[in-house]
């Protein structure tokens, strides 16, 4: 089976707005990109548009979405196929909105990203940032 996770890079000023995970299955205590996994009968572009807005309380416009990389990465019991969305227009301030799941934003200069990042994340941002559009982690 193979699932589809969306990621969101939401870049200002050469920086990337990433989150810091807390009380999850899944990367406690590391940096990640705000996203999710599209539902069933979901788009995509909407899926990161309601992303977005659950987790950061912001709002973005299908047309200021731009798919910058996509990577496969073999999941404990699924496939999965990550899309990374750039985004750097949207409404709103953005904040901790699940404070339950996230305990930090960090704006990270593209050039620094922070150590303690999941490594499927930190690999796409240094593939986008070498205009690779493709990649593929733990297989």
């Amino acid at each position: 089976m193979v699932r589809v996770y969306v990621l969101l890079l939401l870049v200002s000023n050469d920086s990337v707005l990433l989150l810091k995970r807390q009380n999850v299955d899944f990367g406690n205590n590391l940096f990640s990109l705000s996203g999710g996994e599209c539902v069933y009968g979901e788009t995509s572009a909407n899926a990161i548009i309601r992303e977005a807005k659950e987790e950061l309380n912001i709002s973005i416009k299908p047309e200021d979405l731009e798919l910058v990389h996509t990577l496969s990465r073999n999941g404990t019991e699924n496939n999965l196929i990550l899309l990374f969305f750039k985004a750097d227009k949207w409404s709103g301030e953005a904040i901790l909105n699940e404070p339950h799941k996230h305990s930090e934003l960090l704006w990270a200069p593209l050039n620094a990203i922070p150590d303690n990042m999941i490594p499927a994340h930190r690999q796409a941002l240094d593939a986008i940032k070498n205009n690779i559009f493709y990649s593929e982690h733990g297989w």
